[in-house]
């Protein structure tokens, strides 16, 4: 989280599609920040759980889920990198 008035790190969007390890496909955005990739997201960082926002999943269509990397079985990119301005 940015101090207040330190400037706002900029938003770098990433759809995704998510196999989890009960078999379950989640569709949804990830923050990679600027300058990061998806693989950066998902090895370099320390925290245990990842947020994918946007969600399309039969259960939670347009939802917040936080996740567990440790049941993640592959992430595929979808697009490109989008900004926010």
């Amino acid at each position: 989280m940015a101090r207040k008035g330190s400037p706002r790190p900029k938003v770098v969007e990433r759809v995704v599609s998510v196999k989890t390890v009960d078999g379950g496909i989640i569709r949804g955005k990830i923050n990679v920040g600027e300058g990061n990739r998806i693989s950066d997201v998902l090895l370099t960082s320390e925290a245990p759980f990842i947020v994918i926002y946007d969600v399309e999943y039969p259960i939670s269509a347009n939802k917040v889920l936080i996740i567990n990397k440790r049941h993640i079985v592959w992430v595929e990119p979808e697009d490109t990198p989008v900004q926010d301005a």
